[in-house]
């Protein structure tokens, strides 16, 4: 079928597959995608398709990102290999994906299980990887030596800094500034010129200008040392961590290859899934005895396609198109052949719901200019070529597509090839699509059995194509209306049909009459469908609100009669009470409940209107109420909208609420205000604020809100990020700190914090 694959542009829908493709797999799974000849794996891979589309439409698609590549870390660890940190997070978040994709398939049962079932979720591995790597770098409770080794760092880098801060304040006029610098991985202060000498250290690196030496200062030259072995065992214990990490990976290697696959077949099924919504397309029916019948196929690589209707297998194999250029012969030929290898590929086809297509065992393709200039091959010769090959391979379980057959020579010996040439392939039973312009071959089609005409219709009023394909009589070249309509002098076009023998002169009036009179009668049995179909809709409709207003009428009658009854007996116990205080003289309770008869017969005089059971309130902005689903008192601020939603306010924040929800302000029954009713915001509110590269205004609206963010949220320490620089930003933030009436307190942070580039703070 490669030939096929070519010349049907099969590799653009290809491409088209790989755009929805997620993964580096899955995209490989979609460049490999090949048609298949076997029935029962044509079925299998459309129905894969299927169930992946009804997946995508009850469930969103697949949950997978653009996750990294797992197999050259496998294949790493495979030979021995020690993974980064940043590849054992590789790892875990695949694993993550993983937990997900199980997640989405816990209630699936279908084909599709064959590659959920393979994923493994290797809790463990990702459990290890996370607990031992944090940020991107291993964490420091990764191993209990990890842990002091780090401990014992962070000592002597405090100690270093306690060191030098007094160095700082008794030597100022030496010091160019106040800050500690690392340089060669070594803590050193910087010294003005004129004092280099006289202040004592080891020197490690001079300014550009030659003012400023930065000089570490003997009193922490040892304590510099112990940082710099301790670093070194830091080192060792982190290499003997990621190790142990990746030895891990290795014993679970064969899991994690099982799941790459599955990720991989998944996301390229999906894909399939994700085209066909993509291209309005259905799955086909498939049969497995060369029957074609498309509705409204239309080709996925042209812009707005008119839909196509075409059959063939049934009534008879071959079908032969003619018509005049440009008037959608080749198309049609290529949107059979297209669609015969996107089903056998497992892929749905743009076409109507009941559409059918063969499995068929090869496709061959004739179609375009073959020339060889290589072979020193006319374009007739090539043509030919390329169907003795056909002819050779072909059988009764073939697809043939040719255009133009017979073309590019004499076109009595190329009608007379053509025949031949189709004759021998309808004695091979093989289906068959042809396009051509003789005449000879429409004749051919009408007087055998098993062959059609099919006619591209053109409107030669507006001398362009309509794309409609009319199976059942055969087309015209229309050669002369159309060049009357664009201006040939019509003594030309008299002379020209002179020349014509009068018995194709006769065929072509003959088939004019069949064609105008098959016209007619398809477009009389389109308009007969169309209104049966449209009257059949609106019967379903008219049944079916028929049926809902039975079951609501008697719902209502049900009701009405309940709330009757009710009315009667408490009319009826009423009544009874009140005569037997009459009876007993008893007048003024009796003319109690009488007042209490003749009210609530007025008031079923005028009932009001309830909307969930609920009597609506007038609302004016101002009004107080209490909110049902707030549990607060709240003001009206806005008139309710075409929804009947309104705005309130609590004191503390303002809500969108439906009028429904609003009960007249009882303050004896009604639960008051919480005095510490705290808005639901995100407690997950992050503990830091980056505010580097902003200035100083931009920087503290930021802070601000974040303040009040951090302070509705309940967090107790928040860290500010402004880096070093010159230290203008990090003074206007701690002059803002110091007037805030949150804040408890700050500091600058320390040397493992972010020292000097970072403030934080703690809340009130």
């Amino acid at each position: 079928m490669e030939k096929a694959i070519r010349d049907l542009e099969f590799d653009k829908i290809i491409e088209l597959l790989k755009d929805n493709a997620i993964t580096v797999m899955g995209k490989e799974f979609c460049s490999k995608i090949m048609p298949s000849n076997k029935f029962v794996v044509v079925k299998k891979l459309q129905t894969e398709t299927s169930q992946a589309l009804s997946l995508i439409l009850k469930k969103n698609s697949l949950p997978i990102t653009d996750i990294k590549d797992i197999r050259n870390i496998l294949k790493r660890v495979e030979l021995n290999g020690i993974l980064l940190c940043e590849e054992l997070l590789a790892v875990s978040d695949f694993l993550n994906v993983m937990q997900k994709i199980k997640l989405y398939c816990k209630d699936y049962d279908g084909v599709l299980n064959n590659f959920f079932s393979k994923i493994k979720l290797l809790n463990e591995l990702k459990s290890e990887i996370d607990s031992k790597i944090n940020g991107n770098e291993i964490a420091d409770d990764a191993s209990a030596d990890l842990f002091e080794l780090r401990r014992k760092i962070k000592f002597a880098n405090a100690k270093i800094k306690e060191i030098l801060n007094e160095m700082i304040n008794k030597n100022k006029n030496m010091l160019q500034n106040n800050i500690i610098y690392v340089k060669n991985n070594r803590y050193c202060l910087s010294v003005r010129y004129e004092f280099k000498n006289s202040f004592h250290g080891v020197v490690h690196e001079q300014s550009a200008s030659g003012l400023t030496f930065f000089i570490e200062p003997y009193s922490v030259v040892n304590l510099n040392n112990e940082i710099k072995n301790l670093s070194l065992l830091e080192y060792k214990e982190i290499q003997k961590i990621l190790k142990q990490l990746s030895t891990s990976v290795a014993n679970n290697f064969d899991s994690l290859s099982q799941n790459v696959w599955a990720l991989g077949s998944l996301d390229f099924i999906f894909a399939r899934a994700k085209l066909s919504i993509l291209m309005n397309a259905t799955e086909p029916i498939l049969n497995e005895n060369g029957y074609i019948n498309l509705k409204r196929a239309r080709h996925p690589l042209i812009n707005s396609p008119v839909p196509l209707d075409i059959y063939l297998g049934e009534k008879f194999s071959t079908l032969l198109i003619t018509g005049p250029n440009t008037g959608g012969k080749t198309v049609s030929l290529k949107t059979v052949g297209l669609f015969a290898l996107m089903a056998q590929s497992g892929l749905h086809i743009p076409a109507d719901e009941n559409s059918q297509i063969s499995v068929f065992e090869n496709i061959f393709v004739d179609i375009g200019d073959e020339q060889s200039i290589q072979q020193n091959l006319s374009t007739f010769s090539a043509h030919m070529k390329n169907i003795s090959q056909i002819i050779n391979s072909a059988n009764e379980n073939s697809l043939i597509l040719l255009d133009e057959l017979g073309a590019g020579t004499d076109p009595v010996e190329g009608a007379a090839l053509a025949i031949a040439i189709l004759e021998h392939l309808f004695s091979l039973k093989a289906k068959i699509i042809v396009t051509s312009h003789y005449s000879e071959l429409k004749l051919y089609a009408m007087t055998t059995d098993g062959v059609e005409n099919a006619a591209c219709e053109f409107d030669v009023e507006t001398l362009s194509p309509t794309y409609r394909l009319l199976i059942g009589m055969p087309g015209k070249s229309n050669a002369f209306a159309i060049s009357k309509k664009i201006g040939l002098n019509p003594k030309i076009i008299d002379a020209a049909k002179k020349n014509l023998r009068r018995r194709d002169i006769q065929f072509e009036d003959v088939m004019k009459n069949l064609n105008e009179k098959q016209l007619e009668i398809k477009i009389k049995n389109e308009q007969a469908e169309k209104l049966f179909s449209e009257a059949e809709t609106l019967k379903k409709k008219f049944d079916s609100e028929l049926e809902k207003f039975r079951l609501q009428k008697g719902k209502e009658l049900q009701n009405a009669k309940q709330q009757a009854l009710n009315i009667i007996n408490s009319a009826r116990e009423k009544s009874d009470l009140m005569l037997k205080n009459y009876r007993q003289n008893n007048f003024k309770a009796a003319e109690k409940i009488k007042s209490q008869l003749k009210n609530e017969t007025e008031n079923l005089v005028n009932v009001p209107r309830k909307n969930n059971d609920k009597v609506l309130v007038n609302v004016n902005v101002g009004d107080k109420f209490f909110s049902q689903t707030l549990n607060q008192i709240c003001v009206v601020k806005t008139l309710p909208n075409a929804e009947k939603i309104v705005t309130v306010s609590t004191g503390v924040f303002t809500a969108k609420i439906p009028v429904s929800d609003l009960k007249i302000y009882n303050a004896e029954k009604d639960v008051k205000p919480e005095k510490n009713f705290v808005v639901k915001k995100s407690f997950d509110i992050s503990s830091k604020i980056d505010v580097r590269g902003c200035n100083c205004d931009e920087a503290l609206a930021l802070i601000d809100k974040y303040i009040d963010d951090a302070v509705i949220a309940k967090l107790d320490e928040i860290m500010i990020i402004h880096g070093k620089g010159t230290g203008t930003l990090r003074k206007t933030i701690s002059d803002y700190l110091k007037k805030n009436s949150s804040v408890k307190n700050f500091r600058a942070g320390n040397f493992t914090e972010g020292d000097l580039g970072v403030t934080i703070a703690n809340l009130k």
